[in-house]
């Protein structure tokens, strides 16, 4: 359920304005991409399309073989959906590295 917003386009805060998926929703109306690093067999790129109800692309990242390949076919009906084997690693504080392709 929506209630009234405040002046930063938010609704006010309460636990009984809205639900969390409400308000993810919310939040993501602005987002054209979402970047799933470390995608695993792609649960988040099918909970943000399906229970987010997400319109706009996801592009995930797996380094695994085995689940690349799971998180390739759980994407492969959805053409805003893609999938990189890169493996994404921090170096440092604000150095990121890619390796393997």
């Amino acid at each position: 359920m929506l209630t009234r917003e405040t002046s930063t386009g938010f609704p006010p805060c309460s636990n009984r304005s809205m639900t969390p998926a409400a308000r993810r929703r919310l939040l993501l109306r602005e987002i054209a991409v979402v970047l799933d690093v470390g995608a695993n067999e792609g649960q988040y790129g099918s909970w943000v399309r399906s229970v987010l109800s997400f319109p706009g692309r996801i592009i995930s990242f797996e380094p695994s073989n085995r689940t690349f390949n799971t998180l390739a076919c759980a994407a492969s009906g959805d053409t805003k959906w893609e999938c990189q084997k890169w493996l994404f690693a921090l170096r440092g504080r604000s150095c990121v590295k890619s390796c393997g392709r």
